[in-house]
């Protein structure tokens, strides 16, 4: 049998079994079809499907074992559903997924392991969910990942390391959440980095989130809409100057501390301005330089 898609939105329900003779099916679009449960069994025979398109139902939950035959599954949608939380290890079948989008949900947790046997996925679709945190390396093993979208959510903290083994990540969009602060070293791995995108969070300090020692060539790095304080940005001043980090669209950010620099925005920040205390110990440096110049031939005469 030669492989088909099929495409059947606006109905309202399927039976156990409804898929079960189309073993060849390699496509399947059940999008807008006001579905609120499946059966665990429904795409059981369907072993040679690669994308299914589940978005714009009203999921609320989905079964254990629902894609456990679906192993040379793709492209997964189930976006604009309202599903609260996942199973742990509903996607630990398929190993060939490339695309997954979960986004426009409802999810509040994610387990820990639940994208861990997902080694091939490159586009990864998190954002408009209630999510409050992120377990500890639960990107560890999508070494593949390029795109991950995470923004509208509810992220307080980003845990240490945790994009340290997504070498392949371009793109990352933290847009909207309750970001405090980012851990040092948090991109030291990402030098693949195109576009990096934070605004409307409540970030304070930016501390030295990037590998002096590699070299990155970001096209846009956004913190507008962030408490900034400006007076911590000097390492990132810096490294512009020492062009081991490029950003060809850097976004303008309103200071908010120190109180000297909070009518400030970042664009018409100086050294001085970012970097105080180490532009006092390099004039103190040039003195001490300078001094040594004037009276050195001194004590040698």
């Amino acid at each position: 049998m030669l492989p088909f898609k099929v495409s059947l939105p606006l109905n309202i329900s399927f039976y156990t079994g409804s898929f079960h003779d189309l073993i060849a099916l390699i496509e399947l679009i059940l999008h807008v079809n006001a579905l609120t449960t499946l059966d665990n069994t429904l795409f059981s025979q369907n072993t040679a499907l690669e994308k299914l398109y589940l978005q714009d139902n009203s999921l609320v939950t989905l079964p254990n074992g629902i894609f456990a035959q679906n192993t040379a599954l793709k492209v997964l949608c189930l976006h604009k559903n309202s599903i609260i939380a996942l199973p742990n290890g509903i996607f630990s079948q398929n190993t060939a997924l490339i695309e997954l989008k979960l986004n426009s949900n409802a999810i509040v947790t994610l387990p820990s392991g639940i994208f861990s046997q997902n080694v091939a996925l490159e586009k990864l679709y998190l954002e408009k969910n209630a999510i409050t945190s992120l377990p500890d390396g639960i990107f560890s093993q999508n070494t593949a990942l390029e795109y991950l979208y995470i923004q509208e959510n509810a992220i307080t903290t980003l845990p240490d390391g945790l994009f340290l083994q997504n070498t392949a990540l371009r793109s990352l969009n933290l847009v909207n959440n309750d970001i405090t602060s980012l851990p040092n070293g948090l991109f030291s791995e990402n030098t693949a980095l195109q576009s990096t995108y934070l605004d409307g969070n409540n970030i304070t300090t930016i501390s030295e989130i990037f590998n002096s020692t590699k070299h990155y060539h970001l096209y846009t790095f956004r913190v507008p809409n962030n408490p900034l304080d400006c007076s911590n940005l000097c390492w990132l001043y810096l490294a512009d100057q020492d062009g081991w980090i490029t950003v060809k669209s850097a976004s303008s950010t309103a200071c908010s501390a120190p109180p000297a620099l909070a009518t400030r925005t970042s664009d018409t920040l100086t050294l001085k301005d970012m970097c105080p205390q180490g532009v006092y110990y390099l004039d103190l440096l040039c003195l001490i330089l300078s001094c040594l110049v004037l009276f050195c031939p001194l004590f040698l005469s």
